[in-house]
């Protein structure tokens, strides 16, 4: 499952290697998320609904904040015993 490109500077050498990292990422046992700088989330790995099963599919988290991220975690009881959830973002 390839949702978006990473959006990283690679340089003219690099560029050509970005399809292979984001194929190894999604060949990873754990869920892998990249946020961009502005803290919005920009890559999700094919595994992340598969550990997360009840968040949203990954493509529809694109673009959400980290902030948004976690509310939805919390919301969906992906962290177990959360205490204050003020902690987590």
């Amino acid at each position: 499952m390839r949702l978006v490109q990473l959006p990283v500077e690679l340089g003219a050498e690099g560029a050509d290697n970005a399809p292979a990292v984001v194929d190894a990422l999604d060949c990873l046992r754990i869920a892998v998320t990249v946020y961009d700088s502005r803290e919005r989330l920009a890559y999700v790995n094919a595994h992340y609904n598969y550990l997360f099963r009840a968040m949203p599919p990954g493509e529809r988290l694109i673009g959400r904040s980290y902030a948004e991220i976690v509310a939805l975690e919390l919301a969906c009881c992906e962290i177990a015993d959360p205490g204050d959830p003020a902690q987590y973002i």
